[in-house]
């Protein structure tokens, strides 16, 4: 089982390493599983009636606090979409409430969850890469062979730095979710 890896803020996945059972599990990549057996542990804690989604009273509970209400917007919009940049719950259910019922359901959670697992696997292998790359640059023989793992290093940084940014809308949901907990 892949280490579970601090996000790029420090944060760490939070959720329980025990099995939720269900048949979306069996069918996950065994190199996701563990970040997809947190991230549903993480779905369970939210989903507070047990009715298999989560509302917007139950996102902003889980994403601001015990006391947070769920987010109204204001009576005139003046054409502009919302500016919910301080309400991390309601931009969670405007990107993930597919369906528009006003919930996010367990599948339209588990389609996030796979996405954001991937995310996290591919950082982890990115890592992996950078420190093997690292070892041998220390290793190297050659002022050829250095500038060649210097080159590679140089390429595997560009990338996880390209991921790191892509990551970042999703760790500042768990972030929230964090200090919330508190």
């Amino acid at each position: 089982m892949p280490k579970m890896i601090p996000l790029c803020s420090g944060l760490v996945v939070l959720g329980v390493l025990g099995s939720l059972g269900g048949s979306a599990a069996a069918a996950d990549s065994p190199a996701l599983a563990p970040y997809l057996i947190q991230l549903r542990a993480l779905f369970k804690s939210w989903d507070t009636n047990g009715d298999d989604a989560v509302d917007a009273a139950e996102l902003a509970k889980a994403f601001r606090g015990a006391k947070a209400k769920p987010y109204e917007p204001p009576a005139t919009s003046n054409g502009k979409a919302p500016d919910l940049s301080r309400y991390p719950d309601a931009e969670f259910m405007a990107q993930h409430d597919k369906d528009n019922d006003g919930k996010v359901s367990k599948d339209e959670f588990e389609t996030w969850a796979k996405e954001y697992a991937g995310q996290l696997h591919n950082q982890a292998q990115a890592q992996q890469r950078i420190l093997s790359l690292q070892l041998k640059m220390a290793k190297a023989v050659s002022q050829n062979e250095a500038r060649s793992f210097q080159a590679m290093l140089s390429r595997e940084h560009a990338a996880m730095n390209n991921m790191t940014r892509q990551m970042q809308a999703y760790e500042q949901h768990l972030q929230q979710l964090q200090r919330s907990q508190k």
